[in-house]
């Protein structure tokens, strides 16, 4: 049951700091992840645009790589992105594209990036970032606004580096996709499966963002699950996975991993699956 809520959960950021390694060493660790014992638990290879055609060159051209890349802007990069694109045939697959909103113009630029990212990969997602603010959760409804309800547009929220949002504003940013219909992933900051401190908990954001989107929990309640460090609730059983009073059944938790809760980019694959060994859900 646990492999439907952590498969394809973890996008490789090893080209990003803290780790921040060399592209070929970023791409054979993933090569390696991905023939290893817990491959299931990989999902896609993260590039930057100007590391997209340095990429190309070191690729198995025979073997499909899913990349998600990171843009500045969908359309201004479209034509290197298209070019690198052009060179690995069908060996580069893009499964998304992320950047970030700006503080001008916003409908226009969610209008050229969604188009943008279909012209070049018609089934890939565009996530959108938002950076912390004093007007968080203002500006949350005001920037999220902006793609609700347009097909292949999610959000991306940063939990860890000098963007860390409290428990209070990663349960507004939740609440608040949820609401709208709005599909996410996260990124920094989850090394570890349970909140620690002030570092937060893979598992906890996971549960919290599917139990808002299948359960339609409250803020108050979704905020209690990200400040939750106690694994003794956490409990896997034949219909799903239960913590802190909440039952998430093996359908909700598919459906939400298929359309709303998709993965989080962690420069580290062996942090998070040493932790989930740890917690008994998975195997050495």
């Amino acid at each position: 049951m646990n492999n439907v809520f952590i498969r394809n959960i973890i996008d490789y950021a090893g080209l990003f700091p803290p780790a921040q390694l060399p592209l070929t060493e970023a791409f054979s660790h993933f090569q390696n992840y991905h023939t290893g014992a817990h491959s299931a638990l990989l999902g896609s290879f993260i590039a930057p645009v100007p590391q997209l055609e340095s990429l190309v060159k070191i690729l198995d051209l025979a073997t499909p790589l899913p990349v998600s890349i990171i843009t500045t802007s969908v359309e201004a990069d479209s034509k290197l992105i298209s070019a690198s694109l052009n060179l690995a045939k069908d060996a580069l697959q893009p499964s998304s594209f992320e950047t970030k909103f700006r503080h001008e113009d916003n409908f226009q630029f969610v209008k050229s990036s969604l188009k943008g990212a279909h012209n070049i990969a018609p089934d890939a997602f565009v996530f959108f970032e938002l950076g912390l603010s004093e007007n968080w959760e203002l500006e949350l409804e005001e920037y999220l606004s902006l793609i609700s309800g347009k097909p292949l547009a999610a959000f991306k929220l940063r939990c860890g580096g000098t963007q860390l949002p409290s428990p209070l504003e990663a349960a507004q940013a939740i609440t608040t996709c949820s609401r709208l219909g709005i599909p996410m992933k996260f990124t920094a900051g989850l090394h570890h499966a349970v909140r620690s401190g002030k570092t937060h908990g893979f598992l906890n954001m996971f549960f919290a963002a599917i139990a808002a989107f299948e359960l339609e929990l409250s803020l108050d309640e979704v905020l209690l699950i990200i400040e939750n460090e106690e694994t003794e609730t956490l409990k896997l059983n034949d219909h799903g996975i239960e913590w802190a009073g909440h039952q998430l059944t093996i359908t909700q938790i598919d459906h939400a991993r298929q359309h709303s809760v998709f993965s989080f980019g962690c420069c580290s694959f062996d942090e998070p699956i040493q932790d989930l060994i740890q917690l008994g859900w998975l195997n050495e």
